[in-house]
């Protein structure tokens, strides 16, 4: 019953961040807020849209995406090369 709860928690809050952000920004958000419960040793998929948008984070400044972890859950810099290595992107370019 608690996770059904966080997990309505979790829509509402989306829900009212919908009026104020759009697009890659939200679902940026969403998952942060969707992460910010789940246990430090929790295993979680990383969506498509995720991947993406880190990789378009970690290219714009890989220094800065190094540091990023502090702030923020985001893929291992090695998840990235591996999609980038494994030629998973062809979604991306259509």
């Amino acid at each position: 019953m608690e996770k059904k709860k966080k997990k309505v928690a979790v829509d509402k809050c989306v829900a009212m961040l919908s009026n104020f952000l759009s697009g890659l920004a939200l679902d940026f958000v969403a998952t942060q807020v969707r992460l910010a419960n789940r246990s430090a040793m929790g295993r979680f998929r990383w969506t498509a849209k995720d991947k993406a948008t880190a990789l378009f984070l970690y290219y714009a400044s890989p220094q800065a995406y190094r540091l990023q972890p502090k702030l923020f859950v985001l893929p291992t810099v090695c998840t990235l090369r591996n999609l980038v290595k494994n030629g998973c992107l062809s979604w991306l370019f259509s």
